[in-house]
């Protein structure tokens, strides 16, 4: 199954913020986790669903970063100062990132530039927020249970992805690319393709019967299980439509094409000079790493 709206999914999963932009709600006794970072636009709405589905946000005990990505920490900042006995958990690349000024100002930017509303002061400084590292392989015991630490590059350098064992359920973020219907994926190889495959199928080899998306919601079931198999016939279809346009279309020509083929579901979270330059890096790594 493809769950693609907000709310709640059962008794222990919610999805708050958008289906485009997702962050991962986790009830679990007498403490709530959290997945993923969101917007700084949705940050109102996201504090209004965190007090309507927690009585006491000091509940909120965990949260988990997969990568520093403008659209997966954006809200951080707005919603840090409320949560008072959070952990935060991201990468060591990541943490980095989180540290330096320069990077923190364009998360800032990229968030400004898709929102109707200027921020001109956060409650929190990204720079100061302390986080944990996250290592590979590493397994994070909290009350409700273990959370294993899947280090999954070529999305990006920072993205880990998290598996909640007891209850099978593996947040991916965007390292299984981009879903365009159950059997249709885009994959999101901005920074190496060839980690990107090797990812999904250490994603794959885990066979999990819940996948919570970076974007666009959840699948669950067979739809879960087959997601990985499905991206990487995914990475085969758009290694074989650029390799037979590659030779006789402009860089800017393939990318339009790309464009047109693959950018189906809603991308009003992505500057369009950002999504091209993305797709640009996919082509040029698919290109630099022989695949095409």
């Amino acid at each position: 199954m493809w769950i693609n709206k907000t709310g709640n999914i059962n008794n222990s999963l919610a999805i708050l913020g958008t289906i485009s932009n997702p962050v991962y709600l986790v009830k679990e006794d007498q403490e709530y986790i959290m997945v993923e970072g969101g917007l700084t636009r949705d940050a109102k709405t996201l504090l209004a669903q965190l007090k309507e589905y927690v009585s006491d946000l000091s509940l909120v005990r965990h949260w988990f970063i997969t990568h520093s990505h403008y659209d997966h920490c954006g809200a951080i900042e707005s919603l840090y100062p409320y949560l008072k006995h959070v952990k935060l958990y991201a990468s060591e690349h990541a943490v980095k990132n989180f540290r330096n000024e320069k990077y923190v100002k364009r998360i800032r930017q990229l968030n400004a530039l898709i929102s109707d509303k200027g921020i001109k002061k956060f409650p929190a400084d990204l720079q100061q927020i302390p986080f944990i590292i996250l290592k590979d392989k590493e397994q994070i015991e909290t009350e409700s249970g273990i959370w294993e630490v899947i280090c999954t590059p070529g999305h990006s350098p920072c993205s880990v992805s998290i598996h909640y064992k007891e209850k099978d359920i593996l947040f991916v973020s965007d390292a299984l690319g981009e879903i365009i219907n159950t059997k249709k994926w885009f994959p999101l190889a901005f920074d190496h393709v060839r980690q990107f495959i090797d990812s999904v199928n250490r994603l794959g080899d885990l066979c999990a019967e819940t996948v919570a998306l970076g974007h666009n919601g959840i699948l669950t079931s067979a739809e879960a299980l087959s997601a990985p198999a499905c991206c990487l016939l995914g990475c085969k279809d758009l290694i074989d439509f650029v390799a037979v346009r590659k030779d006789y279309l402009s860089e800017e020509e393939l990318v339009d094409h790309v464009c047109k083929k693959y950018k189906v579901m809603d991308h009003s979270f992505i500057p369009d000079k950002v999504y091209r330059k993305s797709i640009e890096l996919l082509i040029s790594h698919l290109k630099t790493e022989s695949f095409v």
